[in-house]
């Protein structure tokens, strides 16, 4: 068609916002875009959106703190109004984002254990700022919702304290000891087991015990 140019729009490598199109022909000659039949004008607006593609980690422990590296474009370079909210179901937390770049942003992973039992799957991840949700695109050119693909997800892990949160430290050989064990992310619906292994392998397992919280659990 003699009336149409079909452009392909470059890497934007901005923070988002409204561009104008103007066209030069091949000679280097500026030539007139005609914005309808009764006005002309040298050019018109086009709009850069920003959005994200992916982060770098899946899976972290649910005390948080997990770097998570975003793949990204259109963003505003040392904003600190961005925001990563991980949400699943009606649980919900989220942490501050760090923008370096218009395309590289950073933000850890929160304390989710503290609130929420890792288990029950995967948890998704969104990107907001001033409290607008920024697209997702997945690497592709329009905006989509996250689903189960891992690039938009990330998985939790129960984690426990080791010594520091194992109270009290030492019990009678004969037994019947409560020992409480401080961790994040246990699901006060699952049976734990607390094992005791001596160094030269010989080990005792306790009874069964559902935990009391999601950071805490208290075995005999």
């Amino acid at each position: 068609d003699h009336r149409s140019v079909m452009c392909v729009a470059p890497f934007w490598d901005y923070p988002a916002q409204v561009a104008s199109i103007s066209l030069t022909a091949a000679s280097g000659e500026r030539t007139i875009v005609y914005f309808d039949e009764m006005m002309i004008v040298d050019n018109t607006p086009f709009e850069y959106t920003q959005g994200w593609d992916k982060i770098s980690e899946h899976t972290g422990v649910a005390s948080g703190g997990t770097v998570l590296e975003l793949t990204a474009y259109g963003l505003t370079k040392m904003s600190s109004d961005y925001v990563c909210v991980f949400t699943r179901g009606n649980e919900t937390l989220q942490t501050m984002a760090t923008v370096t770049s218009s395309v590289d942003a950073s933000c850890e992973t929160p304390v989710w254990g503290s609130m929420f039992p890792a288990a029950g799957g995967r948890v998704a991840v969104s990107v907001m700022q001033g409290g607008v949700v920024l697209n997702y695109a997945a690497g592709g050119l329009e905006a989509m919702t996250c689903g189960n693909e891992t690039a938009c997800n990330f998985l939790f892990t129960q984690v426990w304290n080791g010594t520091s949160g194992v109270s009290p430290g030492n019990g009678s050989a004969s037994g019947g000891s409560m020992v409480t064990i401080e961790g994040f992310g246990f699901d006060p619906a699952a049976e734990y087991y607390c094992n005791f292994t001596a160094s030269n392998g010989e080990w005792e397992v306790s009874m069964p015990v559902h935990p009391t919280s999601v950071t805490e659990l208290t075995c005999t």
